[in-house]
């Protein structure tokens, strides 16, 4: 038979390792009392084991092997049992009173990538004509994902490339023209695709135009001069005649006074130096007529120079008018032939990062992508991994940026994976709303302590993991929860009455 006192030692073995087991969670004040607590209930245990079995070595009358009374058999179990339930009972109100626990906001959440997932999408859309990855493939930034058809494309760069180029030896040509060059000086652009025919029939063109235009221009004013040189020599043969007549004039005037000399003497008849003198006054109105003749001839030599200088100058507006014209065109070329080859560059979409391929929604070769449309997703790789958590409005009065978490990964056994460390980085201004279930909640973006998770070489953290977040948000004791609701109801119940 087991003695009482055996019983209540190991009655007393159960309390110590329950006791150790409390302390560990327990502030220091609150061990403190629990160790005063102790020592009290071992001294209640000395004193019962003294109460029940006394001393049977020393009292020789002490019968040691009388049969025990039921009373006996009863009453031990009865106090052992009321010793330990008090026991337990002690400890756990300690407990209940000292105990800390933290309360938290409990929220779903995802694991995503910090810079969100990049969705690839087409400006102008267009017919797939090679598809280079699937689902799940890595990709490097710059790596070609998909080729649009670029028929069309092409020949609007052909033909718009053709329009530029032609602009440009306009340019030059005109330019030529304008200064006066033996002939037009063609751009790098130009001369350095002499190879190709269609920059070669271009330049060959404005060639002979040039040189059209030259010719023309110079038989009109080779005519204006023509004809300046006609009148200058007009004036030559006027000038001449002039002359003649006005030496003979001379003669005249010397024999009117030899003749009016004989005649005052009177050995000359008078109708013979009126005659002399009639002669002189056709010979003066004759060196006037040939004097208003040059005078025309001259003025006809300054029209034309004046006509020479306005053909040149009508030429140069003429020409300035069409280098504005064309320059203008120019530059309306170049625009367009920018967002052509823009355009073109584009039916190769590449990756803007490194990542992996995700929701691949275009799989048929000819099939036609819309404007806008996005061809597929791709996860960004070596982005920060963050946790994207759903609080529900009624915990958003409690939640902060900077608060501590512990997040769990539910993809994993709980037992090879404690929580992690986790801070709350910021928590969304107004309430969301998720239009497929209609819930609302507030969005949380929390960062998993890294140093924490690298405590677990096995474990990795994949963009769409599901989780589930506990924003700590303060710390009570177990009491202070168990009298919670009974609290809020007497508040709602006040509120009533």
């Amino acid at each position: 038979m087991i003695r009482k006192k055996d019983l209540i030692q190991k009655s007393l073995a159960h309390l110590a390792h329950l006791k150790e087991t409390v302390t560990a969670v327990l502030p220091r004040r609150a061990r403190e009392v629990l160790a005063v607590a102790w020592r009290h209930i071992q001294d209640r245990y000395d004193q019962l084991v003294d109460a029940l079995e006394p001393d049977t070595a020393n009292d020789p009358d002490w019968p040691e092997h009388l049969p025990p009374t039921p009373y006996g058999l009863a009453r031990k179990p009865i106090i052992i049992g009321t010793v330990t339930i008090g026991g337990f009972l002690g400890l756990a109100m300690l407990w209940g009173l000292f105990a800390q626990l933290d309360s938290a906001a409990v929220a779903s959440g995802v694991v995503v990538v910090d810079t969100n997932r990049k969705a690839i999408q087409h400006l102008e859309g267009g017919i797939v004509k090679e598809i280079l990855v699937g689902e799940g493939t890595r990709v490097k930034e710059g790596d070609v994902l998909l080729r649009l058809d670029d028929t069309r494309t092409s020949a609007s760069v052909e033909l718009v490339l053709g329009q530029y180029r032609s602009a440009l030896a306009q340019i030059a040509s005109l330019t030529a023209e304008q200064k006066g060059l033996d002939g037009p000086q063609y751009p790098d652009e130009l001369t350095d695709n002499l190879d190709k025919p269609e920059v070669a029939e271009i330049i060959a063109a404005q060639n002979n135009l040039f040189q059209s235009r030259r010719q023309s221009l110079q038989g009109q004013v080779d005519v204006l001069n023509q004809q300046v040189k006609q009148f200058e020599e007009e004036i030559i043969g006027i000038k001449a005649q002039k002359n003649a007549e006005e030496e003979q004039l001379e003669l005249i005037k010397e024999e009117i006074v030899g003749v009016r000399e004989l005649y005052e003497k009177g050995l000359e008849r008078k109708p013979r130096l009126l005659a002399l003198q009639r002669k002189q006054t056709e010979i003066g109105g004759q060196i006037g007529q040939y004097q208003a003749e040059i005078a025309r001839a001259r003025q006809s030599v300054l029209e034309n120079e004046l006509n020479i200088q306005d053909l040149l100058n009508r030429k140069l507006a003429e020409v300035a008018e069409q280098l504005r014209i064309i320059e203008t065109e120019k530059a309306d070329f170049s625009e367009r032939l920018r967002a052509i080859e823009n355009q073109q560059l584009r039916t190769e979409i590449v990756a803007p990062r490194s990542g992996i391929v995700v929701n691949l929604k275009t799989h048929t070769i000819g099939g036609v992508i819309q404007p806008g449309e996005t061809v597929l997703e791709l996860v960004p790789i070596g982005d920060t991994l963050i946790v994207q958590a759903r609080v529900n409005p009624r915990d958003i009065d409690v939640v902060r940026a900077g608060m501590s978490a512990q997040v769990v990964l539910t993809a994993y056994n709980t037992r090879r994976v404690p929580y992690l460390a986790a801070k709350v980085q910021r928590v969304s201004a107004d309430i969301l709303r998720d239009e497929v279930t209609g819930e609302n909640y507030y969005e949380a973006r929390v960062e998993v302590d890294l140093m924490d998770l690298e405590k677990f070489p096995d474990i990795m953290l994949y963009p769409g993991m599901p989780v589930e977040v506990m924003i700590i948000t303060g710390q009570r004791t177990p009491l202070q929860y168990l009298l919670a609701p009974f609290k809020s109801s007497l508040r709602r119940a006040a509120r009533e009455l």
